[in-house]
Order: structure tokens, then sequence, then C-alpha cells
């Protein structure tokens, strides 16, 4: 049998017609997320509250910690983490500076925060992707020139440890790089044995085990997958 000239014409407009369509559906079979090691970049709204009332101290061995009314404030942040299927496990380390208040007395703080958490995606057949989140969390937070005697001044320095819980939304652009957006709650609590430490340098306890820090932290991400 001979082909015609109009019917490869025909044909090959069918198959030009097809192209595009088989593309798409090729696409769409593409995974949303490439699981693996992921590196990215976040920029926190930290709030420091709980005990940090800008109006309590602390006193004992001769020294004096100021305990500020600390003002939220925009920080930034690095993590590492690892997805497979709808589990991720991250660490990341934020940081900031904050403006607050002993007294009606301006004073500068300065917060690190290490957290560890595990994450998990609630939807994974789309590009837009809720999650919860529990993690672990250390912090330290510094107030200069919070601590003094009755000869120096110096940065008083308080370090506790809690846990974190929130949920939130990451929008895969591309299987290997994503947004997200997030709320998170944080409690940390400072009742330890060595909670604080003064321009006398040495680690000291809290009597009050209730004394801590927590706030709700709203957090921009970006992932990208190795």
């Amino acid at each position: 049998m001979q082909l015609t000239t109009s019917t490869c014409t025909r044909g090959l407009l069918f198959g030009a017609l097809l192209f595009p369509v088989s593309l798409a559906l090729a696409q769409e079979k593409q995974p949303h997320v490439k699981n693996g090691i992921y590196l990215g970049v976040a920029v926190p709204h930290i709030t420091i509250a709980g005990s940090f009332d800008g109006e309590s101290a602390l006193t004992g061995g001769g020294e004096f910690i100021v305990i500020p009314k600390v003002v939220s404030n925009f920080g930034q942040g690095a993590l590492v983490g690892g997805r497979t299927g709808r589990s991720a496990l991250e660490l990341s380390f934020l940081r900031s500076q904050h403006n607050a208040t002993f007294l009606d007395l301006p004073v500068k703080v300065r917060y690190h925060a290490l957290t560890c958490d595990v994450r998990y995606y609630l939807v994974t057949e789309s590009t837009a992707q809720p999650f919860v989140l529990l993690g672990a969390t250390l912090d330290w937070l510094t107030i200069k020139g919070g601590s003094m005697t009755a000869t120096e001044i110096g940065d008083a320095v308080f370090q506790g440890g809690g846990f974190c819980a929130g949920s939130g939304l990451a929008i895969y652009f591309h299987p290997r790089v994503s947004i997200s957006g997030e709320a998170v709650y944080r409690l940390i609590g400072y009742g330890g044995e060595h909670s604080v430490k003064g321009v006398q340098n040495k680690w000291m306890g809290i009597n009050d085990k209730d004394f801590s820090g927590d706030g709700m932290n709203l957090t921009l991400g970006l992932r990208l997958t190795l």
C-alpha cells in the first residue's frame, strides 16, 4: 500500500499535536519533591515573652541581672535537613537582635537558637504542601550591659532549652526548590542550675522553676535539595 502526500501530512500534524500532550503527561508523572539532603536560608520574626517583663531582676552573689521586655524583630538563619516521602528531619540555626527596655530604660538583646525538628507533610501530590512540625530547641539570649555589681557592669547571658510546635505551607517551584511559610510556637525554660551568668562570668541557677521565654515565631524559608 502506498502512502499519499496528504496521508503523510495528516500524520505529521497529528504527531505534532500529540507531542505537547505527551510532554505535559510526562511532566505530570514527575514527582513534585526530590528526596534527599537539602540546604536553606530562613528569615524569622522572633518573639521573646514569658518571664521577660521589663520589671523584674535576679539578685545573688552581689550581682544584679535585669529582666528586660523584648521587642519582636526579624532575624536570619541557616538550615540543613533531609526529606524522604512525607517526613523530613531539619536542623536550623537562627539569630536576631532586639531592642528592649528595663523600667523604661533602653537595652539591647542578642538572640541565638538551635532547633532540631521533625516535619510531616500532609499532602505530597501537589506543588503546595502543608505540614506540621515538632522539635526541641536550645537558645542563648545576651543582654548588653544587663549585669552589674558594686564595681562592674557587663553582659548577662541566659541559656535554656525547650520545645517548638507549629505548622506551615511549602510551595515547590521545582522538585529541588521550595519556599515555605510557617508559624511556630517556642517555649524555652531557664530553670536549670546553669541558666544565667553575668559580669562575674559564673553560671548560676534561677530559683523560679517557671522562669521561661515563649513566643509565636513566623518564618519564611528557601530550601534547595542537593
